[in-house]
Formats: structure tokens, C-alpha cells, sequence
């Protein structure tokens, strides 16, 4: 009521905590407290722009949905999975996937052929992808 009658009186932003203190005789303390109080009454708009100069709203500022984070799940389950694997599918798996080694270097790597490591990554991986969708 107070900020309304200063708004009459010509302030458009309904006056300082100082003038609202001395036209309600409360304590400074106490006008800023109803202050926050009537501003988490009356909540902004989320198209309503921040501020005047500002051409963003605040529905802008809010973050989206990380599709990477569904992929958090895969990778808990899976790591899960890789230890169950033969230490050779392992070893196999891990130069060729994050050692970035070709067939032929895993096979030289492991002593077998490139084509074994081409049938053994082929099952690892669809032994894996069996089992996490059957999980």
C-alpha cells in the first residue's frame, strides 16, 4: 500500500527503503523483508525479459536436457559387463577401442591373426549387447 501511494505521488518504482521506513514508521530491516517477501509472491514471468536493455527471458537462461546423459547408464552397465569378458577379449577390446590400434596391430599386439580379432571383437561386442539389453 505504502510503494502504491508513493507510485500516486509520481515514483514510479514506489520509493527507497528509506522513504517506504519513514511513511510506514517501520524499521528499515522489516520494509526490506516485505520487500523479498512481495517479490516471491509475484514471481517473474519466464518470457519476461531479465532486464530493460537485455533481450533474453529467463526461459533462455535455463539449460536443456543433456542427451549424453542417458548415455551415463550404458556406460555404468557396461563397465559392469567388460571385467565377465576372457582376459584375451579384454585385452583386445581395450587396445582396440581406447589403445585406437588397428585389427592388425591388436593382432600383432596379442600374437594371433586379424582376422581371430575380428571374430573375437564381433562376439565381444555382441555378447555385450545382448547382455545390456537383457538387462
Amino acid at each position: 500500500m505504502a510503494q502504491e501511494e508513493l507510485r500516486r505521488k509520481g515514483d514510479e518504482n514506489g520509493g527507497t527503503v528509506r522513504e517506504l521506513q519513514q511513511l510506514t514508521g517501520i524499521t528499515e530491516d522489516d520494509v526490506r523483508l516485505a520487500l523479498r517477501a512481495d517479490q516471491a509472491r509475484n514471481p517473474l514471468s519466464m518470457d519476461e525479459e531479465r532486464s530493460p536493455g537485455k533481450s533474453s527471458s529467463l526461459a533462455a537462461t535455463i539449460g536443456a536436457d543433456d542427451p549424453r546423459l542417458d548415455r551415463i547408464t550404458d556406460l555404468v552397465a557396461l563397465a559392469a559387463l567388460i571385467p565377465e569378458l576372457p582376459d584375451r577379449e579384454r585385452t583386445i577390446l581395450r587396445l582396440y577401442f581406447f589403445g585406437s590400434l588397428t585389427q592388425r596391430e591388436v593382432a600383432d599386439a596379442v600374437g594371433i591373426s586379424q582376422m581371430h580379432v575380428s571374430r573375437l571383437l564381433n562376439r565381444s561386442c555382441a555378447d555385450l549387447r545382448q547382455r545390456l539389453l537383457a538387462s
